[in-house]
């Protein structure tokens, strides 16, 4: 197992390199930021999350009409059977 990426000295085995107990400090962080009992930092100064600081891909046409094929799908699964009991 890896070490945590934030430097804390816990061993992780999280996809991102993050231990369970920063990443939930980072949480609690940014709660209390934005409750207003901290001083405030910009978000994009806040520590963050790895898969959450790559940048914005825009997708194709074809992307976006299959997203909406599948959500419609998915949605559809979701919803109780009409009928009789």
């Amino acid at each position: 197992m890896p070490w945590c990426r934030w430097n804390c000295g816990r061993r992780t085995d999280r996809r991102c390199g993050i231990c369970l107990e920063c990443c939930n400090e980072r949480d609690e962080r940014n709660r209390r930021i934005d409750a207003g009992l901290e001083s405030y930092v910009p978000p994009q100064d806040r520590p963050g999350h790895r898969f959450y600081d790559r940048k914005r891909v825009k997708r194709t046409d074809n992307q976006r009409k299959a997203l909406t094929a599948a959500r419609a799908v998915k949605s559809l699964k979701q919803m109780p059977k009409a009928g009789g009991l």
